[in-house]
C-alpha cells in the first residue's frame, strides 16, 4: 500500500511540474509574437516565427527587400531575434518600440561598403551581424516588446 501511495504522489508532482512548464513555456510558435503587416511594397517579404533553442525567431525572407512589420507581444519574450535570409545586403534597418530605437545601416564609399554602423538610442552598439545566407541580429533588451507594447521593424535591402 506504501508503494502505491508514493507512487501516486510522484504522478501528483510530475503533473505539477508539467503544468507549470506549460505555463511557463509557449507550445507554440504563435505564443512567440502576434505579426501584423504594416506596410507592403510589391509583393513583399516573407516572414514567418519559430522557436529556436528557446528563442523566439521572426524570420524575413527576401522577395523584394523594403518592409516593415509590427510585432506585439502575447507573452513575455525572453530572447528575440530577427533574422533576413536571402538578404544580398541590409542597407537600413529600423527597430522602434517604447523602450527606444535601434537604427542600423550602411555607410558606402561609391559601391563598396565602408561600415555598417547600429546606434541604440543615440549610443553605438554591435547589433546586426551577417550570417551564412543574410543578417541576423538578437533584439537588444530594452526594445523586446511586453505584453501589450509593439515593435515595429522597418528594412531596405538597397536603395533604389
Amino acid at each position: 500500500m506504501n508503494q502505491t501511495v508514493s507512487t501516486r504522489c510522484w504522478c501528483k508532482v510530475l503533473c505539477a511540474v508539467a503544468a507549470v512548464a506549460a505555463l511557463c513555456m509557449p507550445a507554440s510558435a504563435a505564443a512567440c509574437a502576434r505579426i501584423s503587416r504594416m506596410d507592403s511594397f510589391g509583393r513583399g517579404d516573407v516572414l514567418r516565427v519559430t522557436r529556436e533553442e528557446g528563442a523566439c525567431v521572426v524570420t524575413v525572407r527576401h522577395r523584394h527587400g523594403i518592409g516593415a512589420v509590427r510585432l506585439t507581444s502575447l507573452a513575455p519574450v525572453q530572447d528575440l531575434r530577427l533574422r533576413f535570409d536571402g538578404f544580398p545586403e541590409l542597407e537600413s534597418l529600423v527597430l522602434s518600440s517604447p523602450g527606444g530605437r535601434l537604427l542600423c545601416e550602411v555607410n558606402r564609399s561609391a559601391a563598396t561598403v565602408v561600415a555598417r554602423r547600429c546606434l541604440l538610442n543615440g549610443a553605438q552598439v554591435s547589433a546586426l551581424r551577417p550570417v551564412a545566407g543574410g543578417f541576423e541580429l538578437t533584439v537588444p533588451a530594452d526594445l523586446v516588446p511586453v505584453a501589450g507594447n509593439r515593435l515595429e521593424v522597418h528594412w531596405t535591402d538597397f536603395w533604389r
